[in-house]
């Protein structure tokens, strides 16, 4: 999970890690916990970060957490218990968050974020660096689109970077049809690959199979072509055929990135529209090309 996942995850849920009671007149002294349910909706929103496990752990014991009811009675001690755990869990997250806030530079709605493949040495990660730097090289530094990109920020513990993109909002929708046609692409090679797999078990001559290996390169240049010539009629406007072997290189680039691990999220201050824009990357091998739904501007 990126550090920004979790620091909006925290953001969300420091409001509610405080509990809502009201002293009854009994004796022993009881109290009335109120909304169990969005203590339970807390918690377990907490634990997707997989932050305070300990904290996490002791709460998930007291009654509030395995109730249906909205309001429950507790005894003086389990109070006591529970404002002091909670108190404390609420100290532990605004800590977290002031220091992530350090760490972290001001999300940008023109920022994107990318999962590298995980390196295995210095030289895998200049080669993701390469890669990266090809594909928006070769799209958004065109004079016709006029933008420009720098790396603002690695997510420290992890593969991620942080990428920010300069030149209008023709930009950042130039990147995200990027990354779906690239997407597009790799799952074309994917099917390749597994028809490929097939075929050997199958166990049939060389001879066909060199066939159906270049039967599929074949199907995989159509689609980059496509895809590219897509891209390249929906965003510019000087005709120059040869930025279409360009976006064609950008779309193999990144697609061979998407299959080694590679992803790619817009900004969470992004807006929806933008957002729908990328790839789902939970669910990439259902993607399905814009070339058929759209008709392009140019």
């Amino acid at each position: 999970m990126r550090l920004r996942e979790i620091k909006k995850i925290l953001e969300e849920v420091l409001p509610h890690i405080n509990v809502n009671t009201s002293e009854r007149s009994s004796s022993p002294r009881t109290y009335i916990l109120s909304e169990s349910s969005r203590l339970q909706m807390a918690i377990n929103l907490l634990e997707k970060t997989t932050l305070f496990s300990d904290q996490i752990s002791i709460l998930k014991e007291f009654s509030f957490y395995n109730t249906n009811s909205e309001n429950l009675i507790i005894q003086d001690a389990e109070y006591r218990v529970l404002k002091k755990e909670f108190g404390l869990l609420n100290e532990l997250i605004l800590g977290m968050i002031n220091s992530l806030n350090i760490v972290i530079p001001e999300d940008n709605a023109n920022l994107i974020s990318i999962k590298i493949p995980n390196p295995q040495s210095f030289k895998d990660v200049s080669k993701t660096t390469d890669s990266l730097e090809k594909i928006f090289s070769q799209t958004i530094l065109n004079k016709d689109i006029g933008g420009s990109f720098r790396i603002v920020n690695f997510d420290t513990g992890s593969y991620w970077i942080d990428v920010l993109f300069n030149g209008g909002a023709q930009v950042l929708h130039l990147v995200a049809a990027i990354s779906w046609g690239g997407a597009v692409v790799y799952k074309k090679i994917q099917e390749g690959r597994l028809l490929n797999e097939q075929v050997r078990e199958l166990k049939i001559s060389n001879d066909a199979q060199v066939e159906i290996n270049s039967i599929n390169k074949e199907a995989v240049n159509s689609v980059a072509q496509k895809e590219a010539e897509f891209i390249y009629n929906s965003f510019y406007k000087i005709k120059d055929p040869e930025q279409i072997e360009r976006i064609k290189l950008a779309l193999n680039e990144l697609a061979e990135l998407y299959s080694k691990g590679a992803e790619v999220y817009p900004s969470l201050n992004s807006s929806l529209e933008v957002s729908a824009e990328f790839p789902n990357m939970k669910s990439i091998e259902n993607i399905e090309s814009k070339v058929k739904k759209l008709s392009p501007n140019k």
